[in-house]
């Protein structure tokens, strides 16, 4: 299971008529090595694996950091790694919390 999932009709991501699928982990802490995205980017090639039929499959992740072979080995798996900084200072100003 991931923490955030969601169609996509995205046309890069669709097969046909058929949507495509987003799917995200997010850390709030924590600096993530190779080792720690492993588990990540098993469930990933899964989902990537499984819905062959349907769309591609875009999965991302999001944490505060990543070292050099963590963000190596992410995008050599095709997966988006991400750090939430921006998210949060656009949500923090929509809510005027700067």
């Amino acid at each position: 299971m991931f923490d955030l999932t969601a169609p996509s009709y995205l046309s890069p991501l669709m097969n046909g008529k058929n949507n495509g699928f987003f799917a995200a982990d997010v850390f709030a802490e924590g600096i993530f090595d190779e080792h720690a995205i492993r588990y990540f980017l098993r469930k990933s090639a899964l989902l990537k694996a499984t819905s062959q039929k349907s769309g591609q499959a875009l999965t991302m992740l999001v944490a505060e950091g990543f070292t050099g072979p963590a963000l190596t080995a992410g995008r050599a798996a095709g997966v988006i790694l991400a750090h939430p900084a921006p998210f949060l200072e656009a949500v923090s100003q929509l809510l005027c919390f700067h």
